[in-house]
């Protein structure tokens, strides 16, 4: 599976992230997959500098949360 970013978007006030991914199974059915998680931005970053990152960080935690099954 390959999935695709949708969305990527970072909340200042609350100090979270929100990703959303997407990818079709073999039976052509949509699966999605949404991550929340607390995220911190220690020094001032552009906006898509800050998307990478989330993005980037995602990535480790569905990972994790993977090998862990």
């Amino acid at each position: 599976m390959a999935f695709a970013v949708v969305d990527a978007s970072y909340d200042a006030q609350a100090q979270r992230a929100y990703v959303l991914l997407r990818d079709t199974d073999e039976d052509g059915e949509e699966i999605v997959v949404s991550a929340t998680f607390s995220f911190r931005i220690f020094m001032p970053l552009p906006f898509g500098q800050i998307q990478k990152e989330i993005v980037r960080k995602a990535g480790k935690i569905l990972l994790q949360a993977g090998s862990e099954l």
